[in-house]
């Protein structure tokens, strides 16, 4: 029987600000995917799949949380709350009837949305039990799923160019980020057998990689700049002013940052950078052209 604070501890246990960045991703590709126009706003299945989405992600939350308990007694000491303040067993059981009821609820919706939904489900299940544990695949499958948040609000109504980008970046920003998570965790990953890409590889070799990836998402921010000219003969001056100002410069900080990094704990703040990173990049999107 689930108690007033169980279901608190199940709310902060689904990570509400990373919920609210999904939902609002979403209503973002909805608006562009509707031509700039606010009538997704007025569309059941909008609201329906959003419902769905966030129910999927903070499940995938439960979930993970509790095949990890062991490991962020090491990695969050003080700060873990499943086994100390609520069992595994009644967060394991949420999340079945969560899972259930999610996967039931997509069957009323078209079947693009029904198999993006049972594809995400499985998918999470699959990280938190399997993938965690493997170098670079439970990365990629995170970073594919956050792209996905972006595919089903174009899915809606148009799919767009712009939003073609947005998929790419957030699949990029989220690779990156769950790298640096897995430096950050290494302590207790290690003491539990987990065989992630810092732990295989050392913390100079994942600096590397991210250093690419990093060169990467400068690449990605300035593609539309050339390609647009190319296209229709104009600089898309506000997308670059926005870029130079905003997204660009928390890159390169990003970038300094991971210069100056040398243990686990010193990667922290590079996940928080990258989660801003992700969303200011997002909204560059509302100046790209859609036609």
């Amino acid at each position: 029987m689930l108690t007033p604070r169980d279901i608190g501890y199940l709310w902060r246990l689904s990570r509400p600000l990373n919920l609210g960045i999904g939902a609002l991703t979403f209503g973002l590709s909805a608006y562009i995917s509707g031509l700039h126009s606010w009538g997704f706003l007025q569309d059941a299945l909008f609201w329906a799949e959003l419902t769905l989405l966030v129910g999927i992600m903070a499940g995938g939350y439960w979930i993970n949380d509790v095949y990890d308990r062991r490991i962020d007694l090491v990695n969050k000491p003080g700060k873990t709350l499943i086994s100390t303040h609520i069992s595994a067993k009644k967060v394991l059981t949420c999340y079945w009837v969560a899972f259930l009821v999610l996967g039931t609820a997509s069957l009323f919706l078209p079947l693009k949305f029904l198999l993006l939904n049972l594809g995400a489900l499985m998918a999470l299940h699959t990280y938190a039990r399997v993938l965690k544990r493997r170098a670079i695949l439970g990365n990629v499958l995170i970073a594919i799923l956050a792209g996905l948040v972006v595919l089903a609000g174009a899915l809606l109504y148009h799919l767009k160019l712009a939003l073609l980008w947005g998929i790419g970046f957030a699949i990029l920003t989220t690779l990156i980020r769950e790298i640096v998570k897995d430096v950050e965790d290494m302590r207790g990953d290690m003491q539990h057998g987990l065989r992630t890409f810092p732990i295989l590889m050392g913390i100079s070799a994942s600096k590397r990689l991210l250093g690419i990836f990093y060169t990467l998402l400068l690449a990605a921010c300035l593609a539309p700049l050339p390609l647009h000219y190319r296209l229709n003969g104009i600089w898309l001056w506000p997308y670059l002013l926005y870029h130079t100002l905003g997204v660009i410069p928390l890159i390169v900080w990003a970038r300094i940052r991971l210069s100056w990094a040398r243990q686990p704990h010193d990667f922290g703040k590079q996940s928080q950078l990258l989660k801003l990173i992700m969303l200011l990049g997002l909204f560059s999107l509302l100046l790209l052209p859609i036609a």
